[in-house]
């Protein structure tokens, strides 16, 4: 039996399965198993522990299960609903016969791969902020989590990355990440690669901030390194010639007007060959082109 699970936007989890398909436990999950160099040439992986399955995130399937002699078989093998306030807009990791997920509040929640059964629930308690549509929104809105060895990573609305260990929803550790009251919040799902967790933030297009992604040893939580999608304060010395040639197109006056975000708030891919995070930057703030850059 070959099985693959979704996410439904109403806050369940859906399990798909084929008839008349092996049924041993090392293809339970064909669907999201895949050949990959990263992970091995192993027909009996059943994991999916990154976004697409792989840092290239080409969300592919390598398997021979499900074909066009086997696709009208499919059928619904079992569902759970999750304790969830709001749907579920991230995409579930799979590692060592659990699926893990995130939901409003930034919840994490572990099912049994097999049974759908609801192994553990944890909540990292954001706080409320201010009251403001921002710190609202990154309360209900969670994309996701990362897996690392034995733990699960999530990102919360206040702006912290929080890490629980993967058998028992306990909290391993937990890490300062941005500024709630700096109209900023961690809506997307971090991403893993070379030792290291990687979170953006979301200015929500405010312009009070300064858009940045963090590196954090992901085994331990402690911070690596902040890189500023945008020039800071003119009025100080610049961290590097990268910002100070940035700042020279942006005009005079742009920093009374705007601190020009430029936030991270999901895209973010890592490349294991060369060591390198790309990054998507949105937010800009001001909106209008003509009033941020020369």
């Amino acid at each position: 039996m070959a099985r693959r699970s979704r996410c439904a936007s109403d806050g369940t989890l859906v399990m798909g399965h084929t008839t008349a398909i092996r049924s041993s436990a090392g293809v339970v999950l064909a669907l999201l198993a895949t050949v990959q160099p990263l992970f091995g040439d192993d027909p009996e992986n059943t994991d999916w522990p990154l976004l697409g399955n792989a840092h290239e995130m080409q969300h592919h399937a390598g398997l021979s299960q499900i074909n066009t002699d086997t696709v009208g078989r499919l059928g619904l093998a079992w569902w759970v609903d999750l304790p969830t306030v709001k749907g579920l807009v991230g995409n579930p990791l799979i590692q060592d016969g659990r699926i893990f997920q995130s939901g409003a509040g930034s919840v994490i929640y572990a099912n049994d791969l097999r049974t759908g059964e609801v192994l553990w629930t944890f909540d990292p308690r954001p706080g409320a902020g201010d009251g403001s549509f921002l710190a609202a929104y990154g309360l209900f809105v969670n994309r996701g989590v990362a897996l690392h060895d034995d733990l699960v990573i999530v990102g919360t609305g206040d702006c912290r990355l929080v890490a629980v260990d993967q058998a028992t929803g306990a909290q391993r550790w937990e890490a300062r990440a941005c500024e709630q009251g700096n109209n900023q919040t961690i809506t997307g799902a971090p991403r893993v690669g070379g030792g290291l967790v990687f979170t953006g933030n979301s200015c929500g297009d405010s312009g009070a901030s300064r858009g940045h992604v963090d590196a954090f040893d992901a085994a331990t939580g402690r911070h690596a390194w902040r890189f500023y999608t945008v020039p800071g304060d003119p009025s100080k010395p610049p961290e590097s010639d990268l910002y100070r040639m940035a700042a020279a197109t942006w005009g005079d006056g742009w920093y009374e007007r705007s601190r020009g975000c430029g936030s991270v708030w999901d895209a973010m891919v890592y490349d294991p060959g060369s060591e390198r995070l790309y990054i998507g930057v949105g937010g800009p703030s001001p909106l209008n082109p003509t009033a941020r850059g020369a």
